[in-house]
């Protein structure tokens, strides 16, 4: 009768490694297998339960990470809502310059000496539904222009600066 050969594993329980022997058959009195008790196919797993989650130092280092991100965009992001409360500010400058020009030439006036130190909005210039307000909180004005007398004028924001009627073209 031929040669039978048996393999059996073995896995260690600390290692992920398996371990094959093989014994032949015919070392067994009569040709045959040896009993259960010399470990005939016999396979050992470990049942080492793994608990699911986050280690305490993968969630420091997402956190790092996230804070190095934010670090990076927060002043990118304050810097875009700067300038856009700039571009408001501006807006509602020439809007009002664009409203005072329009209530002198309706009330066919030489200068602007009746709008130059006067509240802005809808009862001074009727061409302003409602009175613009600075985004950042500042207050609007009418100033004498760059002549230094009523034939020019300025409206100045406490906070973002002046516009001129024919002086500023941005």
């Amino acid at each position: 009768m031929g040669r039978i050969w048996r393999i059996t594993c073995h896995r260690q329980v600390h290692s992920n490694t398996v371990r094959t022997s093989s014994t032949r058959a015919d070392s067994a009195p009569d040709g045959q297998f040896p009993s259960k008790s010399t470990n005939t196919m016999t396979r050992t797993f470990a049942t080492k339960h793994r608990r699911r989650g986050f280690t305490l130092i993968e969630l420091l280092v997402v956190i790092l990470i996230l804070s190095c991100l934010m670090a990076i965009a927060l002043p990118i992001y304050l810097g875009a809502v700067a300038y856009s409360e700039r571009k408001v500010c501006r807006a509602n400058l020439q809007v009002i310059a664009f409203a005072i020009q329009s209530a002198r030439v309706r009330a066919m006036s030489q200068d602007y000496s009746a709008y130059i130190g006067q509240p802005i909005g809808p009862g001074t210039e009727p061409d302003l539904a409602t009175e613009p307000r600075c985004p950042s909180g500042g207050v609007y004005s009418v100033v004498d222009g760059s002549s230094g007398d009523a034939s020019t004028f300025k409206v100045a924001c406490t906070l973002h600066g002046t516009y001129e009627l024919g002086q500023d073209n941005q």
